[in-house]
């Protein structure tokens, strides 16, 4: 099963969640996407450990706001991921407004990196069944 809107497509597998990440994020994409991440750690990792695997190469970046709204709602999640491999290409800025957002979110290692497969070895790497992208 795959949660969609105009900003991201995610589909969950066993250990990993998958996620494509597009566009520019405002209040409104934030809030669409943590309504679905809390449906998606109900339905699948509830009681397990699992990943994020995040191919956010043309995602736009976000508003300030979201920043604000991921402080108040990261632990509304019920089981965070334990680690985010987020890919982002060679963009500093990118990698600043994220890692400043995940320092709100104690649970999850982030680590951000050019392309798709320095992400999923990594993720093997710690030991999660990453699907074939």
């Amino acid at each position: 099963m795959k949660y969609q809107s105009n900003y991201y497509v995610m589909t969950p597998h066993d250990e990993c969640l998958y996620i494509k990440n597009f566009s520019a994020w405002d209040h409104r994409a934030f809030k669409q996407f943590f309504s679905d991440i809390i449906l998606i750690t109900e339905k699948h990792y509830r009681n397990k450990s699992w990943c994020v695997l995040a191919d956010s190469l043309e995602w736009e970046l976000h508003t300030p706001d979201v920043n604000e709204l991921v402080i108040n709602a990261a632990d509304q999640i019920p089981k965070m991921a334990s680690h985010v491999a987020q890919i982002i290409g060679d963009s500093t800025l990118k990698k600043w407004q994220l890692e400043e957002m995940y320092k709100s979110i104690p649970a999850a290692e982030l680590k951000t990196f050019e392309v798709l497969q320095d992400g999923i070895e990594w993720l093997k790497a710690l030991g999660y069944s990453v699907p074939k992208i």
